[in-house]
């Protein structure tokens, strides 16, 4: 799919509740395993990214987070991976702005290699993708077709987007959105444990 003018982009996204998969339950239940948070921290206790680390790569990404985190600092993302290996090549083209995606295992083998620990991973529940996103989604996409009436060239535009959710609705089993908490290893005082 091409990019949609960036106008465009922003008349349909700037207004949903979420601008990706995810849900407030979602976002709690990670949170919660960051038990041990300073209320008044001085550098980095906490790196939080939601559905954004394709910009970079997982790697990458575990890497500059590993480096702005104290000890005991908590990285928090969620990351897209494969379910399966039997891909539809559609939506293998539709995740090509994500090259290393791989499956959890493979996170799981990258955090492991990155000097983080992990604390908790789990997949975000179907209604992380319809509630708060892909419905507002449709709903904004139909009120814009109204809007852009006659205009063919932004009606195609909304068609494409469009055709994310309906790609998720028939090919959803195949791919997910993994929430991940590492912690940076704290360091241990050997002075104060003689």
């Amino acid at each position: 799919m091409d990019d949609p003018p960036p106008q465009l982009f922003f008349e349909v996204f700037e207004s949903l509740p979420r601008q990706g998969p995810g849900n407030r339950p979602s976002t709690a239940k990670a949170l919660a395993h960051c038990g041990d948070l300073p209320s008044r921290p001085r550098i980095a206790d906490l790196v939080w990214s939601e559905g954004a680390i394709y910009n970079v790569g997982l790697g990458a990404a575990l890497a500059t987070s590993l480096d702005l985190l104290r000890p005991g600092g908590y990285f928090v993302f969620t990351d897209a991976v494969w379910r399966t290996d039997d891909v539809a090549p559609e939506v293998r083209a539709a995740f090509s702005d994500a090259p290393t995606m791989g499956k959890v295992s493979d996170a799981l083998d990258a955090i492991e290699r990155s000097g983080f620990e992990l604390v908790e991973h789990f997949t975000l529940p179907e209604e992380a993708w319809w509630d708060d996103f892909y419905k507002p989604m449709l709903r904004r996409i139909e009120r814009l077709r109204t809007r852009h009436a006659g205009d063919d060239e932004t009606l195609a535009a909304l068609d494409e987007l469009a055709a994310e959710p309906e790609m998720h609705r028939k090919y959803g089993d195949s791919y997910a959105y993994e929430f991940f908490v590492v912690r940076k290893p704290a360091v241990v005082d050997l002075e104060s444990t003689r």
